[in-house]
């Protein structure tokens, strides 16, 4: 993914067609800050944010 906000859609769009989860590799290792962006990608897996919400 280009962005950190394209990751997020992506899988904020994987849950919402049914999904139940993700596997991300290097986006997360790669990442300025690989804690907070786990952070967030549970927060839209577990917890239903949307992506903007994530950032709100």
């Amino acid at each position: 993914m280009e962005t950190e906000r394209d990751l997020l859609q992506m899988v904020y769009d994987s849950i919402q067609s049914g999904g139940r989860g993700v596997a991300i590799g290097r986006n997360v290792f790669q990442a300025d800050d690989p804690a907070a962006l786990v952070g967030k990608i549970s927060k839209v897996v577990h917890n239903g944010y949307t992506v903007d919400e994530v950032y709100g």
